[in-house]
């Protein structure tokens, strides 16, 4: 349970993060929670089992070098979500084939200005609007980034994250907003 948000604007790319740990029977939050994860030339932002996030700021290796020739969504295909794949799978303990959308919930990456999704089958894509959404404030959250589209990025990602929270009992501050 929680809202996270990604925006990219060619240039820049942002990921936003709430705070909130819990699940729909707890109404609570156990401390500020790290949802954005830090790893070299992009960010990752998640949601569901704090382990995915454990296990990728932890053990995911550097990647290789971007070749010119190469979309960034064909490197990231090849150079972070086979690697992750392979990491979630060894690191669940079970030998099972690890569902990012399963046990370990949802996640954004952002890489040179643009945001990606990567789906439950460990599928990389990219929505038409230049910002995406995980988490159970996602709907709030839409909405207040189609509506605050004259603010600057980190501002609006920030104030949608509010909105997002006084909607939903699942987003709670404090919340972060990085940058790449």
């Amino acid at each position: 349970m929680t809202c996270i948000i990604g925006y990219g604007d060619g240039r820049n790319a942002y990921i936003g993060a709430d705070s909130f740990l819990g699940h729909s029977g707890f109404s609570g939050t156990l401390g500020p929670q790290e949802k954005i994860i830090k790893h070299k030339n992009l960010l990752i932002g998640f949601s569901g089992s704090m382990r995915f996030g454990q296990v990728v700021r932890e053990y995911l290796p550097s990647l290789k070098k971007h070749k010119s020739h190469l979309s960034d969504q064909r490197y990231l295909t090849k150079h972070l979500i086979e690697p992750l794949r392979r990491l979630l799978k060894d690191k669940d303990g079970s030998g099972s084939e690890a569902k990012i959308g399963g046990e370990y919930g949802s996640a954004i990456v952002a890489y040179r200005g643009s945001v990606y999704n990567i789906d439950i089958d460990y599928q990389l894509s990219k929505l038409a609007t230049p910002y995406n959404i995980i988490g159970s404030g996602y709907q709030y959250a839409f909405g207040a980034m189609a509506a605050l589209e004259s603010l600057p990025p980190k501002k609006r990602i920030f104030k949608s994250l509010e909105i997002s929270a006084k909607f939903s009992p699942f987003v709670q501050g404090p919340f972060y907003v990085e940058k790449l």
